[in-house]
């Protein structure tokens, strides 16, 4: 029971590895394609980032099926055409990070530790975004109904005139940024004291810039990004991401304010007061603190703004981007003949949706000219299992540095052992795997 799960652990473990290596590349991709659209309307990158995230919620063998229909004759095929050929070498490039996958679990210790602190700390962080998404705002403030007769006709004027719902409106009496909170029923936070500090024109600005972020459903975006943020913590590359991703949603809501004739100076001038009044955001999305270290950028924007048309080309890049995104699903994990390099003969790499679990181990023998010197190490095997589940065939992948005898015991104890099959969509197939067989001296063997 305990290897079974320890060969789902590192199987799981494996293809995440291959997953963000490919989001990675996609990634690098998507970045050189961004560099056309720096002066398109924010609207575009937005999508064009939006593609990346987009990939890393694709797992890797979503599409990967397909790839005999599309290529019947087989990736490894020497009669294969020139197209088949250019595409088997990206797939080896793509599929195959290098010296990463075989260390990955160099013991079940090892494998257990990293699962559980990626469970412990992913499940704090889950939890702690859907407190934050979920918790009631209506302790914010007071409804706008709630406000003097002469403040409450200005702000229902100004907010009707912006299309929106008066209800929708939260008066709040802390020092908070204008924000929108909540996902499903959504409300509007809007600060007493910046109100009476601001003219009607700029809280109009302001709450046009925030019915922007509603009607593109925002709060829903970021709450969806907070989620794979929280599974995905240990990737680097997803923070600078979704910073990409929320400042060009802020940059996008402006454009939306100034497209409909507010003026450019009236609308920093009530951005810089709302900044200056309080640093506290309260929601998922507010007008000023989506992305501090992008506000320089928006002032740059806002100042520079003007109304631009959809331009072919920007077209054409989000159609290269998407094709960037469905390239990397189609890409397989292990579907593809590569060589190994350690006997330079051909071996074939099969596609699993179960990996061989063992049910029959044979430990090894320490070698005695290594005990005798105190050495210990650990030896990568590569054997193939047959549809069966017995060991036909062992190849030594790395040994002890003057101690080829380890990898002699290992390989003596390997061809002993039996393994519930591999399984491809419920059906038994051979493949060949990696083991690692550790020889300390405290122990007989372990693996």
């Amino acid at each position: 029971m305990l290897n079974e799960l320890i060969g789902s652990m590192e199987h799981f473990w494996r293809l995440m590895l291959l997953h963000l290596w490919q989001t990675s590349l996609v990634l690098l991709g998507l970045w050189l394609l961004s560099l056309p659209l720096r002066r398109a309307p924010a609207k575009f990158v937005h999508v064009l980032w939006s593609a990346g995230l987009i990939k890393l919620l694709l797992p890797l063998p979503v599409f990967s099926r397909l790839l005999p229909v599309l290529v019947p004759n087989g990736l490894g095929s020497s009669q294969s055409s020139p197209l088949v050929s250019g595409y088997t070498v990206v797939v080896d490039v793509l599929c195959t990070p290098p010296d990463l996958i075989r260390h990955v679990s160099q013991s079940p210790f090892f494998i257990g530790c990293v699962t559980a602190i990626w469970a412990g700390i992913g499940g704090f962080l889950l939890v702690r975004t859907l407190r934050k998404a979920f918790r009631r705002y209506e302790s914010c403030g007071m409804p706008l109904s709630g406000l003097i007769e002469e403040d409450f006709r200005v702000l229902q004027r100004i907010v009707r005139s912006v299309g929106i719902d008066p209800s929708m409106v939260i008066i709040s009496d802390r020092d908070v940024i204008p924000s929108i909170v909540g996902i499903v029923n959504r409300r509007f936070v809007l600060p007493m004291g910046l109100i009476r500090r601001m003219s009607e024109r700029e809280i109009e600005a302001i709450l046009m810039h925030e019915n922007a972020h509603c009607m593109r459903y925002d709060t829903l975006w970021h709450f969806l990004q907070s989620i794979i943020r929280s599974i995905f913590f240990f990737y680097p590359a997803i923070f600078p991401l979704i910073r990409k991703l929320r400042s060009t949603a802020e940059m996008a809501c402006d454009e939306h304010v100034l497209s409909h004739g507010v003026d450019a100076r009236t609308y920093l001038a009530a951005l810089l007061r709302s900044l200056q009044f309080g640093l506290v955001p309260v929601g998922l999305s507010s007008a000023v603190i989506g992305v501090r270290s992008s506000f320089h950028s928006r002032i740059v924007k806002i100042e520079t703004y003007r109304r631009r048309t959809a331009m072919q080309r920007y077209y054409i890049i989000l159609g290269a981007a998407l094709s960037l995104v469905l390239l990397g699903s189609f890409i397989p994990p292990t579907t593809y003949a590569g060589t190994d390099e350690s006997s330079g003969a051909d071996t074939e790499f099969v596609e699993y949706t179960e990996p061989p679990k063992p049910i029959n181990t044979v430990p090894p023998e320490y070698p005695e000219r290594a005990k005798r010197d105190g050495v210990s190490g650990t030896v990568y095997v590569k054997i193939h299992i047959d549809a069966q589940g017995a060991v036909t065939e062992t190849r030594i992948q790395e040994g002890v540095d003057g101690y080829p005898e380890f990898g002699q015991a290992a390989e003596a104890a390997l061809i002993q052992w039996k393994f519930q099959p591999a399984e491809l969509d419920g059906e038994p197939v051979a493949v060949w795997v990696v083991i690692p067989v550790k020889f300390a001296l405290d122990k007989n063997t372990e693996k």
